[in-house]
């Protein structure tokens, strides 16, 4: 049965993404410090809502009435900024649990990234969400940014290079930088960006919590996040099956993969970084797309925001200016494990309507000077590829185009908005405004052919990958867990950290699984009697209680 405190957690997160008030817990009265920077960018954004600065030195800042504590504000506000000292942290979470505050993004830090002191007030914080519902983004991180709603609350210096116009891609990462790294790269890019949130050390609410509220969310296309290590696995999970059956590609670049990476992290944000098989296989299994670099996460970003459809399958028709070109693309397709589509006889002649007798017109087709010369008739050629039924998808592959560019970028783009087919395009050394005009069309562009292909192996990985089947979560037994329990019991009372196999195989036994029948020896001759009563052949292993590594301290 469901907790009040869980039933007022999931009105909260609304309150946190959707606030109607927002105020402001150590505002300042200089725009670039992180008390001054929300309420300049909820002024930017045209946030509709209430905003209340609090700081008992002033009486307005920045347009709007100051007060000087938070039970002197006209009403309970929906959300909390709090930057202030983490001496008076805690106590603020405790005043706005007790008033019914809804969420809180909290920026400070010193908290379990510094200690065992720090890591002490953030358990008590963790209590009390858990106790009251109370959300709590943070301590440690950057906010978060609602662009549908103009809800800015993150002091990133990314936003102030331009409020990025809303759209599909919703990003959300433990550390705050690299969140504003990539939606400072999404901007450079011209991807509209929905959500940004910065989860810090996660006191009160987790990376997981912000993915599954982001893939109900029909303006998201795709999640993309910075990850560092996953608190709640039952809760993680969950929100990877809740985005993959909601049709949202989630794409995460999971650093702490080495154990000195793991120890770095555990220093940043607090997160303990588990084995990379287990998170290899969970990514497997739930259908996330698991990127190793930034280059890659933004990538991947643009093919899932901008590709108008997932490919069917992996057969690709390329197009190019250049010889060289065909030949460096056949080598990607093949390094991805990718296939040249086998154009249809009709098609061949279809494109070789559109160029010299001396060029062989099948896939991959060099186009050799026909976009510099006729973008007209270099669009009919894709065109002609694209209307095959052998076709998946489309990689165009153009470079040192330096004629006619904004005709044959402009020709590219309208043409991608109507394809039955994605179109990717990979524009080398070129003209700066032809890539300008390829994204601010929407079409997925790259620097270089094998980032291009490589996007394209993700976005067919995604149309191939098995259908979601909903699983219930395996619950263990209260038959074992009771034996474990004892079990465990007894052995670190007995001042032992390791179960032995003996100790092990009847637990498993009780939980259901098979398990080979046991015998224990101290003796040979109780050797030799087990070895009679098995009546067969068996394996003999040492099973000594080894005090020297299985006793504490020894």
């Amino acid at each position: 049965m469901e907790t009040a405190a869980a039933t007022r957690r999931q009105a909260n997160l609304r309150r946190l993404f959707e606030p109607g008030s927002v105020a402001i817990l150590g505002a300042s009265e200089i725009a670039t410090k992180p008390g001054g920077r929300p309420i300049v960018y909820l002024s930017e954004t045209g946030f509709g809502g209430r905003v209340y600065p609090i700081n008992p030195r002033h009486t307005e800042l920045f347009g709007y009435r100051c007060f000087p504590t938070l039970a002197a504000l006209p009403e309970v506000p929906d959300l909390i900024v709090v930057a202030i000292p983490a001496s008076g942290v805690l106590a603020a979470v405790q005043e706005a649990a007790a008033a019914d505050v809804g969420a809180m993004v909290i920026y400070t830090s010193g908290f379990a990234e510094m200690g065992a002191e720090g890591a002490g007030v953030e358990r008590e914080i963790r209590d009390i969400c858990a106790r009251t519902g109370l959300i709590v983004c943070g301590p440690n991180c950057q906010g978060l940014t609602n662009l549908f709603s103009g809800l800015a609350v993150n002091f990133s210096t990314a936003l102030s290079e331009g409020q990025p116009r809303p759209g599909p891609v919703a990003i959300v990462s433990q550390s705050g930088l690299v969140g504003a790294l990539v939606t400072a790269e999404c901007m450079s890019r011209g991807l509209g960006i929905g959500y940004l949130v910065s989860t810090g050390n996660e006191a009160g609410f987790e990376f997981a919590d912000a993915v599954a509220y982001l893939a109900d969310d029909e303006r998201v296309g795709v999640i993309v996040g910075y990850l560092e290590g996953i608190r709640d696995m039952a809760r993680f999970r969950q929100a990877a099956e809740r985005a993959r059956r909601n049709g949202k590609p989630l794409v995460i670049l999971k650093v702490g993969r080495s154990p000195e990476a793991a120890r770095v992290a555990a220093t940043h944000t607090g997160s303990l970084a588990g084995p990379t098989q287990l998170y290899d296989a969970l990514c497997t299994e739930l259908g996330i797309v698991s990127v190793d670099s930034v280059e890659e996460l933004l990538d991947l970003t643009v093919a899932f925001a901008r590709a108008a459809q997932i490919p069917r399958g992996d057969r690709v028709g390329v197009i190019g200016n250049s010889g060289g070109f065909a030949v460096m693309c056949t080598d990607e397709l093949h390094r991805h494990g990718l296939r040249l589509a086998p154009l249809a006889d009709s098609t061949i002649a279809a494109v070789a309507r559109h160029l010299p007798p001396y060029i062989v017109s099948q896939n991959p087709v060099d186009l050799v000077s026909l976009p510099l010369n006729d973008p007209a008739a270099t669009v009919g050629v894709i065109e002609s590829i694209a209307a095959d039924d052998a076709t998946d998808v489309i990689l165009c592959c153009f470079g040192a185009i330096r004629r006619n560019v904004t005709v044959l970028c402009d020709a590219l783009v309208a043409f991608a908005r109507v394809s039955p087919k994605p179109v990717l395009v990979a524009w080398l050394a070129s003209a700066p405004e032809g890539i300008k005009v390829l994204e601010a069309g929407g079409v997925a562009v790259y620097t270089d052919p094998s980032r291009a292909v490589r996007a394209m192996r993700r976005l067919i990985d995604v149309r191939t990958r098995p259908a979601h089947r909903a699983r219930a979560e395996p619950r263990m037994p209260e038959s074992i867990r009771a034996r474990l329990r004892a079990t465990v019991t007894a052995e670190i009372a007995g001042g032992r950290l390791v179960l032995s196999e003996a100790d092990v195989l009847p637990l498993l036994a009780t939980a259901g699984l098979r398990v080979p029948r046991l015998a224990r020896a101290a003796t040979p001759e109780q050797a030799a009697a087990a070895f009679s009563a098995f009546g067969g052949p068996v394996a003999v292993k040492i099973d000594s209680d080894r005090s020297e590594e299985r006793r504490v301290g020894k």
